[in-house]
């Protein structure tokens, strides 16, 4: 996943979520349906072990085939995901975004530093 443009998508889902890592994967998701290069940067690391159990899969001998055909699918429930519309490109250089990610959560600290400040120099007066 060296690839910038995929990064940079999954810190603008992170953004998006507000850190929510589920959210951002749902974001991710829908993003993903509607962005081949997204899509292609997500998997490529993965890709090999798709196409080596895919490969496994259709080789199987004649008799294992028989045998899991007999069985019964065992069906899993798939969640609708809600699909987002793509966001329009991203206006903030990679640095800038990558600021933005390291200040996150900082602002609440620095309000209750001067707060305290204030209530301290009000106190000594």
């Amino acid at each position: 996943m060296s690839d910038s443009y995929t990064s940079a998508k999954i810190k603008e889902a992170l953004v998006a979520s507000q850190g929510s890592r589920t959210r951002a994967q749902d974001i991710l998701l829908g993003w993903a349906q509607a962005d081949d290069r997204l899509l292609r940067g997500l998997v490529e690391p993965y890709l090999k072990g798709i196409v080596t159990g895919t490969i496994e899969r259709v080789t199987k001998p004649a008799t294992e085939k028989s045998v899991t055909t007999v069985q019964a699918p065992v069906r899993v429930p798939v969640a609708k995901v809600p699909v987002p519309k793509p966001a329009p490109p991203c206006e903030l250089s990679p640095e800038a975004l990558e600021k933005a990610l390291s200040l996150m959560g900082q602002g609440h600290c620095r309000r209750v530093r001067a707060r305290r400040r204030l209530r301290r120099d009000r106190h000594r007066r």
